[in-house]
């Protein structure tokens, strides 16, 4: 059984504040782990662990937040396979990479065009 709690209230608020301007997978990564109840000396394995659980369960219930874990995963997953000098995984990791930030960037640009076109009309 997993030690992390993820603080999901905290992680709604974090991700609702996104910007444009704050899309970054380093911004992310940090966003992420930031909601756990964690400090820098981390079990890797049970954080990878929690954090596919996470990202399965909020793919389930069609969540946005299913591609802030695919990010964070894919950045752990990358820098291990360059430590192990995999490169066609990297690859294939790059391009899951790119699809969950690009999810992320599309959500947070409906996000600020919603608000635009509601704050038009009033």
């Amino acid at each position: 059984m997993s030690t992390l709690i993820l603080d999901i209230e905290r992680l709604k608020n974090e991700i609702n504040k996104l910007k444009v301007c704050d899309v970054s997978t380093k911004k992310i990564y940090n966003l992420i782990f930031s909601c756990y109840n964690m400090d820098v000396n981390i079990n890797m394995k049970e954080y990878i662990y929690d954090l596919t659980k996470h990202s399965l369960y909020f793919k389930n219930v069609e969540s946005k937040f299913y591609p802030y874990f695919d990010l964070v995963l894919c950045v752990i997953f990358i820098k291990r396979s360059r430590e192990l000098k995999i490169v066609e995984s990297e690859e294939r990791l790059k391009k899951h990479l790119d699809i969950s930030f690009k999810r992320i960037y599309t959500e947070i640009l409906a996000k600020v065009s919603l608000i635009e076109i509601i704050s038009k009309e009033v």
